[in-house]
């Protein structure tokens, strides 16, 4: 008589699965970058181009941190929204001022 253990053989395999989720969240938190700051006049030139970009309608490059990780994002500007520090571009993102970094026009 075959005594097989059926499912039970199979428990600690899966307690492997979770520490490889636990070790690639790791992995990912070990990868992200701290916040670069921006002087005065960096933040002053960014605003300046941002404004420029939004009335001429030309196509930027922005790069934006978000979550830790620095992004790159080509789009035009379709609305500024002064009070609360944010643009929104032509593909529906929103970015907040805080979150840029550099522009190409």
């Amino acid at each position: 008589m075959n005594n097989d253990r059926g499912f039970i053989k199979w428990i600690p395999f899966n307690s492997l699965i979770e520490q490889k989720k636990m070790v690639e969240n790791l992995l990912q938190e070990k990868q992200k970058i701290k916040k670069p700051i921006l002087s005065l006049e960096q933040q002053d030139k960014i605003e300046k181009q941002i404004i420029e970009a939004y009335y001429e309608q030309i196509e930027i490059k922005l790069e934006i941190y978000k979550n830790g990780r620095v992004f790159s994002v080509t789009s035009s500007i379709s609305e500024l929204d002064i009070p609360y520090h944010k643009i929104i571009l032509t593909n529906h993102q929103i970015i907040l001022f805080d979150q840029i970094l550099k522009i190409i026009l």
